[in-house]
């Protein structure tokens, strides 16, 4: 088994390499190029999965910081309540984006996010 601190190392090494690949296609070209366009999807791929959701690096990642300092039973009850806050916090940017004007393309990037966060049945 790896120990937290190597854990913590790969699962930031994803969203790492994200924003390797986004920065040099974000400066490339115009705004509205195809190539600005991958870079902000692998922009939005590094952001979203540096989120404290389940089954995203972020989550594994504030786990295994966690687990540095505290012992495993606090480091999984601060874990959760992070990722409950972070739901929340997703949960009420989305209603905000639903009734704000113009929030269409927004609001259905953030329902993936929340949806994302919902573990399935029977899992931890």
């Amino acid at each position: 088994p790896l120990s937290y601190r190597r854990e913590l190392l790969i699962a930031l090494l994803g969203p790492l390499a994200n924003l390797a690949v986004a920065i040099p296609l974000l400066t490339a070209g115009s705004a509205t190029s195809p190539t600005a366009m991958l870079g902000a999807v692998h922009l939005f791929t590094a952001l979203s999965n540096l989120l404290p959701l389940p089954g995203t690096d972020g989550d594994r990642a504030l786990f295994d910081l966690l687990a540095l300092s505290l012992p495993l039973g606090a480091a999984e009850g601060v874990r959760h309540g992070v990722r409950l806050f972070a739901f929340l916090f997703l949960l009420f940017l989305g209603l905000w984006l639903l009734l704000s004007p113009g929030g269409g393309a927004a609001i259905l990037l953030l329902s993936m996010l929340i949806l994302r966060a919902i573990p399935p049945r029977g899992a931890a």
